[in-house]
């Protein structure tokens, strides 16, 4: 179980990188566990986000999972890509949901345990 948790910490903390690199430094961020799903949220301030940014960030957060990368995850992922990190967060979850309105992102990923 402990690998189940921290592949969910590095989803988070992934998702923090991509939204640090956007300018935001303000986080407000929840990890739930239960009924067998890790439920990730979170809530940014950014006054200007376009279009363009959104859809690539939703287009690569509802990628299809593919559970057969889970393992090579951690060799995979780095700090120094951040697009490819959030594609590859977005193989790693069942599902996301972006939302941007009012000077405000909210992420919400669900990824089920098995």
């Amino acid at each position: 179980m402990y690998h189940e948790f921290a592949k969910n910490v590095r989803i988070m903390s992934d998702l923090m990188f991509f939204c640090n690199k956007l300018g935001i430094n303000d986080f407000e961020v929840e990890l739930h566990l239960r009924d067998k799903a890790c439920h990730c949220h979170i809530r940014c301030p950014i006054p200007s986000l376009s279009r363009t940014v959104l859809d690539e960030l939703t287009q690569a957060l509802n990628r299809p999972r593919q559970k057969e990368i889970e393992q090579s995850f951690w060799g995979l992922s780095g700090e120094d890509d951040i697009e490819a990190e959030i594609t590859l967060v977005g193989m790693m979850i069942d599902k996301a949901t972006i939302e941007y309105g009012d000077g405000m992102l909210d992420i919400h990923c669900m990824r089920i345990v098995d």
